[in-house]
């Protein structure tokens, strides 16, 4: 049988990708480097729906269908779970991320109910500027013609801390980067995909098994860990990397709700 923890020798060997540590960054803290201005977090905190529809009809017994979306340069960013019969929906199950959005993008932030065939707008909401409403409390909107308020969260990218690092172990080959955090410190450091570890704390990771270089990245990681690194155009160079605050995008894998 071939086993492909780490070294499988003649049985085509395959190599789990390791994470870098990552943790929560404490609430007390202020974030290092802060987050670039166009990484935002966004998160719909509630709406409050009025007791009858667009068009002056009760909503009937079940009450709305009720979803939040919010749409940049027309494509759909965000879109939460419906939430029924509530007049004041909050979303509780919706992804909560930070997002990459250009200065001057066209934003909306729009409410609908999809009780009917064809779902119909609650509340329809364009933004002069979405980096102009960033704050740290919640931003309301309010739709006159029907009534309908929604509060969303636009803030600063939210941060955790880490390397922002993954990488394997390829037996005789080393180790590589397999990817990296786009707002981490090794992605500030000129660290990405195929850059190979040649040594961690001044030890080469050839003399190392899979334990030693886990425990070397992970006891260093909070106080700086001394690399020698080979880029894939054949640069060398000692970097030491040091955990600090890092924005996670909604398209990495990485939760901010650690």
């Amino acid at each position: 049988m071939c086993w492909s923890l780490v070294v499988a020798l003649g049985c085509g060997a395959m190599y789990p990708e390791v994470r870098a540590p990552v943790r929560p960054f404490p609430s007390a803290w202020t974030p290092e480097p802060p987050p670039p201005e166009e990484v935002v977090y966004l998160e719909f905190v509630e709406a409050y729906i009025p007791k009858r529809t667009r068009d002056g009809r009760e909503w009937g017994t079940r009450g709305p269908a009720s979803f939040g979306k919010i749409v940049v340069d027309g494509r759909e960013i965000l879109v939460t779970p419906v939430n029924s019969g509530s007049f004041q929906p909050t979303w509780p199950e919706q992804r909560r991320a930070n997002y990459r959005i250009r200065r001057g993008a066209d934003v909306r932030i729009e409410l609908w109910d999809a009780r009917t065939i064809k779902n119909r707008p609650i509340c329809l909401k364009q933004l002069g500027s979405l980096h102009d409403e960033v704050s740290p409390a919640p931003v309301e909107f309010v739709c006159e013609e029907t009534g309908a308020r929604v509060l969303v969260n636009i803030a600063p990218g939210r941060p955790l801390l880490g390397l922002g690092m993954y990488y394997e172990l390829q037996g005789s080959g080393g180790v590589r980067v397999t990817r990296v955090v786009e707002e981490s410190p090794a992605s500030r450091a000129g660290i990405g995909a195929g850059t190979r570890i040649l040594t961690l704390q001044g030890r080469s990771v050839q003399e190392l098994d899979a334990l030693d270089i886990k425990s070397l990245v992970n006891a260093n990681s909070r106080t700086g860990l001394e690399m020698d690194l080979l880029f894939p155009d054949g640069k060398r160079q000692s970097v030491t990397l040091k955990e600090e605050a890092m924005y996670p995008l909604v398209h990495e894998p990485l939760s901010l709700e650690q």
